[in-house]
């Protein structure tokens, strides 16, 4: 495990800049481990990796034992195994967490997630720092929202809450998980960095008017491998200049609403691959799509209206 993670570390820090902190010392920081790798901007790339035995146990152990640490990425993996997971087992990040450290990136994967994981506010103090975050394969399912006036202890829903405040992020990633619906309201407003959103491989069948308007810098969008009958044009921005790639692929699309892309002026790339149309009327394309270099409309069709 540790040599698979470290070859995904080293592939991508080639475009980092600002250096990170030292590792500490490993006694102050175990179960975790830490990676400094030089880059060729003469900076250190520095990882911190959580994926021991028991290290869900020791989450605070970067913090303040490690003193004021600047990471560049954080990463837990794989932490709960399948036989807590059968007993009901699952990780919520610990109260006002990494307090004293600052960090670029953080990615959880392969771990079991509460639906209230980020109810403590376990990242308000990286509102300046933070961005990119990776929620992937964490058994979230569910209604995702941010203003939740109830908490389910079934984890039906997923309390976004804590992303209040992360100007600075660029990057969310939820795929790989089973969230059911999308809304207005599944996110903070204060997302106003936000470029890339992934939700891909979940189970939305829902996105709800107004939904991604809230992310006025949204360049790529990626809702594939969903259970989506139908998306309509009011769930984004309109006129939308930013959104260069959409990617609603391995749906359950089987109609496109008219003008659907209309004023998408800087669209590049629109994947629809492998849904349920049976025909694409002429009313779904127009002349704003002048940007567009590619769509991809593999699958059968029984109809292409001119």
């Amino acid at each position: 495990m540790k040599v698979i993670i470290l070859v995904l570390v080293v592939s991508s820090i080639g475009h980092q800049g600002r250096a990170g902190t030292p590792c500490p010392p490993e006694k102050d920081i175990y179960p975790w481990f830490c990676i400094n790798t030089p880059t060729s901007h003469h900076y250190t790339f520095t990882t911190v990796i959580c994926n021991r035995h028991k290290c869900e146990r020791h989450l605070e152990n970067i913090d303040g034992r490690a003193g004021h640490m600047m990471y560049d990425r954080v990463i837990i993996s794989g932490v709960i195994k399948e036989k807590k997971m059968k007993n009901g087992s699952v990780l919520s990040l610990p109260h006002n967490w990494l307090w004293t450290s600052r960090v670029r990136e953080l990615e959880i994967r392969g771990t079991p997630l509460s639906g209230c994981f980020l109810c403590d506010s376990p990242l308000s103090e990286q509102k300046h720092y933070l961005n990119k975050l990776v929620v992937s394969n964490s058994v979230l399912s569910g209604t995702v929202c941010n203003n939740c006036k109830e908490r389910d202890v079934n984890n039906d829903i997923v309390d976004t809450s804590g992303l209040r405040h992360l100007r600075t992020l660029e990057t969310l990633d939820f795929s790989f998980n089973n969230l059911e619906k999308i809304t207005v309201t599944s996110f903070p407003s204060d997302l106003v960095s936000l470029k890339t959103m992934v939700l891909s491989h979940n189970l939305i069948s829902d996105v709800s008017s107004k939904a991604f308007t809230i992310f006025p810098a949204l360049t790529d969008l990626d809702l594939s491998h969903n259970q989506l009958k139908i998306l309509n044009r009011d769930v984004f921005l309109n006129p939308n200049r930013n959104l260069k790639t959409l990617n609603i692929s391995w749906n359950k699309l089987s109609v496109l609403p008219e003008g659907l892309f209309s004023q998408m002026v800087g669209l590049l790339e629109v994947n629809l691959a492998n849904n349920l149309l049976q025909f694409l009327p002429s009313t779904t394309w127009n002349h704003d799509l002048t940007a567009v270099r590619t769509i991809n409309l593999t699958g059968k069709f029984n109809v292409l209206h001119s």
